[in-house]
C-alpha cells in the first residue's frame, strides 16, 4: 500500500463543506421554504466523515501505525465532550418542561443516543419528516448513531481486509454496491428504515472512504481548471439538491447520489475557484462549528414546538437557530477546545473521563426510562392527566393490531392483506340486524368505542381501519415521497372495496385526519376529495345504503392533557370550552370539505361545526379529568369523547339511516 504522510494536512475547503452541510440542514428545519432539500446536509457530512475517518485510517496502515485503541481515543476525544453536554442540557430542560411520558421516551432515547444505537429505534418509531417528529429533541442524533456505527465497523474491516489479502479497492466497491443496492430496494418500500438505518447509508461514508482510497494511489489532489471545474460542477449538484429536492420526495433512493456525488467531486478535484469560495471566513467560522451548531439547533427547535406547536410566535424559530450559534461558540471555546487541550497532556485520562460522563448520561435516560419520567413532581391529579391515556388504551378502545392496523408494514401485498384484519372485525353477531362499516385511518378508529357503545345493540358494527392511508382511494397509485398513496395503501384500500362489495353494509361510517391528506408535506395525495367524492359514490354502486363521513376533528398543540394539564398547575383548572393550541388550521379544513358535495347518499356531519362556537372548542364533558377530557392527544378521542360524538354529533344522521333500513 502506497504511503501518505503520518501528518496529514488540514483542508480549509472541506471546512467550507462542512458549513454547507450544518447551514442547509438548520436552514431546512428552520423554514423550509429556505431550504426544501437541506436535510441532504447529512448526507453531505456523511461522505465528508468517510472520507476523513479513512485518510487517517489509511495513512496509519501504510506505515504500520495504525492502532484500534488509539483511534478509538481520538474519536470519544473529539465527539463525546459536545455530546455530552448537550445531552446533560436536553434531559435537564426534559425534566422541567416536559410531561412524565414524554420524559421518559426522552430518557429511552438518551440511553440509546449514548450508546449510539438510536436510529435503530427511530426507524421503528417516527418518520424524519413527521409533524409528530419535530417534538423529539433527540431526533437529529440519528445521524450520529450511525456515523458512530460505521467508526466501529470500519476499522476492523479494513484490517481484516487486509490479512485476508483482500484488495481495498474491491472491499469499498462491494460495501458501497451492497448498501446502495439496499437503499435503491428499500426506499420506495420502506423509506423510514431506509432513511434510519445503517444498511441504506453507509455507502454514503464509503464513497468518501473512495475518495482516501482514490487519494491513497494518486498522491495528493492535484489542481488545474479542469478539475477546478469539476468542483464547481460539485457543488452546484449539492446546491441543487438543497434547492430542488424536498421532503415529498422519496428519500435516500437514487436522490442521495446527487449530494453526495457533489461532495466527492469537490473534496476529489479541489480548484481554485471552488477553494476560494469554500475557504471564505464565513464558510471557515461555520464550518468550525459545524459540530456543537448541528448539535445544540434541533433540542432548541423541539422543546419550541412542544410548547408552541404551529403557533409560535413569528421570528422564533430563527432567534433559536441565532441562540444554537452562540451556544455552539461557547462549547467550542469553553468546552471542546479546553478538553482538547488537557487530553494532549492526559490523553487516556481525558478518554476515561469522557466516556464515564456518557456512561453515567445514558444511565440517567435509563433510570428516567425506569422512573416513568418521575411523575412524583406533579400534583396526583395533574400526573393522572399527564400520564392519560392508560397503557393499553388503543388496542382496547381502537381495536388496534386486531381491525385498526397500525403497524405501517411496507410489505403488505395483496395477498397478505387479509392478514392484518381479525377475523371478528367482519363478523356479523346477528344477522337480523343492519351492519355499520366503520372505515378510515386512526380517526375512523377512534369512533369505534363510541358507534359500539352507543349502537351496538341495533346494529353489527363492523371495522376495518388502517393508519397513514388515504381512505376511500379507490385504485389508489402510489405517489413517490406520499406516506399515504404506498403499495401497502393501495392494498389495504382494494381489500376494503372488495369487503364492502362482499358484505354489502346498510351504512358506513368514515373518519380520517383529513388535513393531512389535503396538504401536508409527505402525505398529502393528488386531488384527494375528488378522488374521496367518487371512493364514497363506489360504496354506494356496491349496496351501501348510506354514507356518514365524520368530518374533521378539531386538533391542539402539543396535546389535550398536556393543555389541561398545563393549564391546572397555573390556575387550578381547565375550561370546558378554549382556543388555547387550538390548531385553527384543523378549523380550515373542516369548512373546506363543508363546500364540498359528496354527492346523493353520501352526508358529511361536520365535527367541529357541533364542538365549537366563539368560546373556542370543547374540551372537556365534565369534571372527571382525565377520562372526560375529549382527546387523548392531539385530536383522537377518548373513549368518553367518542360516545359522546357517536351520540350528540353522530348519532341523529345513523338512526335517520337504522330507520331506513329494510329487513
Amino acid at each position: 500500500m502506497p504511503q501518505f504522510p503520518m501528518h496529514l494536512t488540514f483542508r480549509p475547503d472541506i471546512n467550507g463543506l462542512r458549513a454547507i452541510a450544518v447551514v442547509s440542514v438548520v436552514a431546512f428545519h428552520v423554514e423550509r421554504r429556505l431550504a426544501p432539500g437541506g436535510f441532504v446536509g447529512v448526507d453531505i457530512f456523511f461522505v465528508i466523515s468517510g472520507y476523513l475517518i479513512s485518510r487517517i485510517i489509511f495513512s496509519e496502515i501504510s506505515v504500520g501505525q495504525f492502532s484500534l485503541r488509539r483511534f478509538y481515543a481520538r474519536r470519544v476525544r473529539r465527539i463525546f465532550p459536545a455530546l455530552a453536554l448537550v445531552l446533560g442540557a436536553v434531559w435537564l430542560g426534559g425534566l422541567l418542561w416536559l410531561p412524565p411520558p414524554a420524559l421518559t421516551v426522552l430518557g429511552q432515547h438518551q440511553l440509546e443516543a449514548a450508546a449510539y444505537i438510536l436510529n435503530f429505534s427511530l426507524a421503528a418509531e417516527v418518520n424524519y419528516f413527521a409533524p409528530s417528529a419535530q417534538g423529539n429533541p433527540l431526533l437529529h442524533l440519528w445521524s450520529l448513531s450511525i456515523e458512530e456505527q460505521f467508526y466501529i465497523v470500519w476499522p476492523a474491516l479494513l484490517i481484516l481486509g487486509l490479512r485476508l489479502r483482500l484488495p481495498t479497492a474491491a472491499l469499498i466497491l462491494a460495501v458501497t454496491a451492497l448498501s446502495f443496492g439496499f437503499n435503491l430496494y428499500s426506499t420506495p418500500r420502506d423509506p423510514t428504515a431506509a432513511f434510519y438505518l445503517p444498511w441504506g447509508r453507509v455507502w454514503e461514508l464509503a464513497l468518501g472512504a473512495a475518495v482516501a482510497r482514490f487519494e491513497l494511489s494518486r498522491g495528493p489532489p492535484p489542481g488545474g481548471a479542469r478539475r477546478g471545474g469539476l468542483a464547481l460542477a460539485g457543488i452546484a449538484l449539492m446546491a441543487a439538491a438543497i434547492v430542488l429536492f424536498d421532503e415529498n420526495q422519496a428519500f435516500p433512493g437514487w436522490r442521495a447520489v446527487v449530494p453526495t456525488l457533489g461532495c466527492a467531486m469537490v473534496i476529489a478535484f479541489p480548484g481554485r475557484w471552488s477553494e476560494k469560495l469554500l475557504c471564505a471566513a464565513p464558510m471557515q467560522f461555520f464550518g468550525n462549528l459545524s459540530y456543537p451548531f448541528y448539535l445544540w439547533h434541533w433540542p432548541l427547535l423541539a422543546f419550541a414546538f412542544l410548547r408552541w406547536g404551529a403557533l409560535a410566535p413569528p421570528g422564533l424559530r430563527p432567534a433559536l437557530a441565532a441562540l444554537a450559534l452562540i451556544l455552539a461558540a461557547l462549547t467550542n471555546r469553553f468546552v471542546e477546545r479546553p478538553i482538547f487541550a488537557f487530553s494532549v497532556r492526559r490523553p487516556w485520562k481525558t478518554v476515561a473521563a469522557l466516556a464515564a460522563a456518557l456512561a453515567a448520561l445514558g444511565l440517567i435516560g435509563m433510570l428516567t426510562r425506569a422512573e416513568k419520567g418521575f411523575p412524583g413532581r406533579y400534583p396526583a391529579q395533574v400526573a393522572a392527566i399527564f400520564a392519560f391515556p392508560p397503557h393499553g388504551f388503543e388496542q382496547q378502545a381502537y381495536r388496534a393490531g386486531l381491525c385498526y392496523d397500525d403497524r405501517r408494514d411496507e410489505h403488505l401485498t395483496p395477498e397478505t392483506v387479509a392478514q392484518a384484519f381479525a377475523p371478528q372485525c367482519l363478523q356479523k353477531a346477528d344477522p337480523a340486524k343492519p351492519t355499520l362499516l366503520l372505515l378510515g385511518d386512526s380517526h375512523g378508529a377512534h369512533l369505534y368505542a363510541g358507534l359500539s357503545a352507543v349502537f351496538g345493540d341495533r346494529a353489527n358494527i363492523l371495522q376495518l381501519n388502517a393508519s397513514y392511508c388515504a381512505p376511500l382511494i379507490e385504485n389508489i397509485e402510489p405517489e413517490a415521497g406520499s406516506k399515504s398513496a404506498t403499495p401497502r395503501c393501495r392494498a389495504i384500500n382494494d381489500h376494503v372495496f372488495a369487503q364492502v362489495e362482499a358484505l354489502k353494509p346498510d351504512i358506513v361510517v368514515v373518519g380520517a385526519y383529513f388535513g393531512v391528506f389535503l396538504d401536508t408535506p409527505g402525505w398529502a395525495t393528488r386531488d384527494f376529495l375528488q378522488n374521496f367524492r367518487a371512493g364514497a359514490q363506489a360504496l354506494r354502486a356496491r349496496g351501501v345504503g348510506r354514507v356518514i363521513v365524520a368530518g374533521q376533528i378539531p386538533t391542539w398543540t402539543p396535546s389535550l392533557p398536556q393543555l389541561a394539564a398545563n393549564e391546572i398547575l397555573r390556575d387550578g383548572r381547565t375550561p370546558v370550552f378554549s382556543s388555547n393550541g387550538l390548531n385553527r388550521q384543523s378549523l380550515d379544513v373542516d369548512a373546506a370539505l363543508r363546500r364540498q358535495d359528496f354527492g346523493p347518499g353520501v352526508s358529511l356531519i361536520s365535527l367541529a361545526e357541533k364542538l365549537c362556537d366563539d368560546r373556542g372548542c370543547r374540551r372537556r364533558l365534565g369534571d372527571d379529568l382525565p377520562e372526560d377530557l375529549m382527546a387523548i392527544d392531539y385530536g383522537h378521542f377518548s373513549t368518553r369523547g367518542s360516545a359522546y360524538v357517536a351520540r350528540e354529533i353522530l348519532g341523529p344522521a345513523i338512526e335517520q339511516a337504522l330507520a331506513g333500513v329494510k329487513r
